[in-house]
């Protein structure tokens, strides 16, 4: 009420009401009264939205540093693959090369090619489970 009565003084000579100062006053103390709610509403969601976005940056590193954790344990069953096994798996998973484009720069049968992933994929599984095949596949491996 004290700032309503404030205003209608630092605006005294701005002011032509035609009805009677009561109903001028309380108009003026609803609108006083609504513009500080509306501003508390405003400052809500304000800050609703700036905690829903610290938490999704928050969820999406852990997540991320999860997703690297796994890829990190993904490459070291890589790397204890056979020789060759490991080589032919890593032709065709990051240079995505066919099954016939790696038996010609290795010398070997389409057939050998495809024994070779496919064990890989039978050390992987087993080795890993699930869930770092998962990270695998999202990876674009």
């Amino acid at each position: 009420m004290q700032d309503v009565f404030l205003s209608v003084y630092q605006r005294r000579d701005e002011l032509h009401t035609t009805s009677s100062l009561k109903s001028f006053l309380y108009v003026a103390l609803k609108n006083k009264i609504f513009n500080h709610y509306r501003n508390l509403f405003s400052k809500w969601k304000h800050e609703r939205n700036a905690s829903n976005q610290l938490r999704v940056v928050t969820n999406n590193l852990h997540d991320e540093y999860e997703a690297k954790e796994l890829e990190l344990q993904l490459h070291e069953i890589i790397q204890e693959l056979p020789p060759q096994c490991r080589k032919v798996f890593l032709m065709s998973r990051e240079e995505q090369l066919s099954h016939k484009e790696i038996a010609e720069r290795l010398n070997i049968s389409p057939n050998t090619v495809d024994q070779h992933i496919q064990k890989a994929l039978r050390i992987l599984r087993s080795s890993a489970g699930g869930v770092l095949m998962v990270v695998w596949w999202m990876r674009g491996w």
